[in-house]
C-alpha cells in the first residue's frame, strides 16, 4: 500500500504549482503601484565592483545609504516593493508574493545576492497599533539585508487557513528556485516570523549553515522550553525540503487523532521526532543563535543538570523573538528598537567580539554529531516535566493556597504571611526536583542506559542542592 505522504506528494506539489503561477501571471514579483510609492522602470543591476564600499547603514528605523557605484542604478530601477526605513501601516495588498527590500548591498566577490533568501507574512484587514509596530519590527531586517545581500520574501495576504499559510508560501518559493539552473538558486531560506527585531546586523546568517561535511542536514531549527519553534529556522533548497513541507500541510489531513497544540508548529515537531524519515535531515542548534527570546524568567523548579532554560537574549546575538509576550508585544518591539538606537554600541557588536564563531565551531565538531541523543534526552525530560512535573505543580499550588488561608484565620502579618507561603514553594520545589530526578533514572534504566551501580547519583545531587 502506499505510504500517505506519496500519494499526497503529487497532489500537493500540482496545487503549489498552480498557486505559484496563478500569482507570477499576475503580478511577475511585482508590488502593484499604490499612494505615496515611487515605482521606476526595470533594469539590470550592474555588478558591483570589489572597490565598492557603503556610505552608511544607519541603525533600526533610521534611513539607509546605498552603495556607492549602485546608488544610480538602483534608483532607475524597480521591480520590487520600495523598502521604506520605518514604513507605517497599510492595508494588505492583493499581491501575494512581495520582495521587500530593493536596496541590497555586496556579498561575495562582486555579486548583489547572498544565497540565502529571508522568508515571513505579515498581512492584516486594516491598521492597528499591533499590525504598525509588526510593520516596524518588519523594517528592523533592512540594515541586515543591506549588508549581507539578503532577497526578502514577505507574504501580504492569506493562502490557506490558519498558521499553514507559512508552508503553502516556502514551498511556492522552493519551486520556484529549484526550476532554476542550480548555480542560479538560492541555497538556503530564513524564516522568520515578525515578531521579532533584528538587533545585531553584523551577524550573517552564513554563520549558522552546516559545513561541508554535513550536507545531509537540510532543517536547522532551535527548542525552547515547549519544544520545537517554528517562529525561526533554516530550509535547504532541496526537494527534501518539498516533501517536508508537503507533509506538514496534509500532517492533520494523514494522523487526525493527533492534537496539533501550536498547529504547524507541533506538525514539525511530531515529523522530526520520525528518525529515519526527517529528523536525521534536521538538527537543533543553541537557541540564542538565531531565535533568542526576551528574558521572562527562568524556572528554577527543574534539576540544574538538565540545564532546562531558554535562550534568552545577551548584547551581541543577532535578534530577540517575542513569541507568547500577547498583548504586550507591540511595547515590547517598541523597547527593543529604542534599545538598538539609543545604545547602539552595546548590542550591535562586531561579529570578532562575540562568541559566536567559537561556539558555532564547537557545535558542529561536538554536539551536531550527537543530534539523536540529545534529542532523546530532551523529549524524556519534556514528558516527565508535561506530565509529572505538572502534577507536582498542581500540588503546590494547593499547598500555598492552603497556607494562605491558614495565615489568614491566624491573623498574621504580612511578613509573617509571605515567609510562611515561601517555605511552602520552597518544599515542593525541592520535592519536585527530587521526583523528576526519580522518575528519569527510571527512565533511562527501562532504556538500558543506566545502571544500578549509579545508584548513588541521586545522593549527590541532594548534597549539592543542599
Amino acid at each position: 500500500m502506499a505510504r500517505p505522504y506519496r500519494m499526497s506528494r503529487p497532489i500537493l506539489l500540482a496545487i503549489a504549482i498552480i498557486i505559484f503561477i496563478g500569482y507570477a501571471s499576475r503580478s511577475t514579483w511585482q508590488q502593484p503601484a499604490q499612494p505615496n510609492r515611487s515605482f521606476t522602470p526595470k533594469v539590470d543591476l550592474p555588478t558591483i565592483p570589489k572597490t565598492a564600499r557603503p556610505i552608511a547603514y544607519g541603525r533600526i528605523g533610521e534611513p539607509f545609504a546605498v552603495l556607492e557605484d549602485a546608488a544610480q542604478a538602483i534608483s532607475t530601477s524597480s521591480t520590487w516593493q520600495v523598502a521604506e526605513s520605518t514604513p507605517s501601516p497599510q492595508s494588505p495588498n492583493t499581491n501575494a508574493l512581495v520582495l521587500h527590500d530593493e536596496t541590497l548591498g555586496a556579498a561575495g566577490e562582486g555579486t548583489l545576492y547572498s544565497k540565502i533568501g529571508k522568508v515571513t507574512m505579515l498581512y492584516y484587514n486594516k491598521p492597528t497599533k499591533d499590525s504598525f509596530w509588526y510593520e516596524k519590527a518588519l523594517s528592523s531586517q533592512k540594515e541586515h539585508n543591506l549588508r549581507h545581500g539578503y532577497k526578502q520574501f514577505v507574504l501580504r495576504s492569506e493562502i490557506v487557513p490558519e498558521f499553514f499559510s507559512k508552508q503553502a508560501f516556502i514551498l511556492s518559493i522552493l519551486l520556484q528556485e529549484l526550476a532554476k539552473p542550480t548555480a542560479e538558486r538560492l541555497e538556503w531560506l530564513f524564516w522568520h516570523d515578525v515578531d521579532l527585531v533584528l538587533v545585531n546586523a553584523q551577524i550573517p546568517l552564513e554563520l549558522f549553515t552546516p559545513p561541508p561535511e554535513f550536507s545531509h542536514i537540510h532543517h536547522i531549527v532551535a527548542s525552547d522550553l515547549n519544544g520545537l519553534n517554528a517562529g525561526v529556522f533554516f530550509l535547504r533548497v532541496h526537494p527534501w525540503s518539498l516533501r517536508y513541507l508537503s507533509a506538514i500541510i496534509s500532517y492533520q489531513d494523514f494522523h487526525p487523532d493527533k492534537w496539533l497544540r501550536y498547529q504547524e508548529q507541533t506538525a514539525m515537531e511530531w515529523l522530526v521526532q520520525e528518525w529515519e524519515r526527517w529528523g536525521q535531515n534536521t538538527t537543533h542548534v543553541p537557541q540564542r543563535w538565531f531565535n533568542a527570546y526576551h528574558n521572562f524568567g527562568t524556572d528554577d523548579s527543574v534539576p540544574p543538570e538538565w540545564e532546562w532554560k531558554n535562550g534568552y537574549h545577551e548584547p551581541g546575538d543577532m535578534l530577540v523573538h517575542l513569541p507568547g509576550s500577547g498583548d504586550s508585544r507591540p511595547d515590547l518591539i517598541r523597547e527593543w528598537m529604542d534599545k538598538v538606537r539609543n545604545d547602539n554600541e552595546k548590542w550591535e557588536v562586531p561579529l570578532s567580539k562575540t562568541s559566536y564563531e567559537k561556539n558555532v565551531t564547537e557545535f558542529w565538531r561536538t554536539d551536531a554529531r550527537k543530534e539523536k541523543e540529545l534529542q532523546d534526552t530532551y523529549w524524556r525530560r519534556w514528558h516527565l516535566l508535561i506530565e509529572l512535573g505538572s502534577h507536582e505543580d498542581d500540588l503546590q499550588r494547593e499547598a500555598v493556597k492552603r497556607a494562605e488561608q491558614d495565615a489568614e484565620e491566624q491573623d498574621l502579618s504580612d511578613e509573617m504571611r509571605q515567609n510562611k507561603i515561601h517555605e511552602v514553594k520552597e518544599k515542593y520545589k525541592k520535592l519536585k526536583i527530587k521526583h523528576l530526578r526519580e522518575a528519569e533514572r527510571v527512565k533511562m534504566k527501562e532504556e538500558g542506559l543506566l545502571e544500578d551501580n549509579n545508584a548513588d547519583e541521586e545522593t549527590k545531587h541532594e548534597n549539592r542542592d543542599s
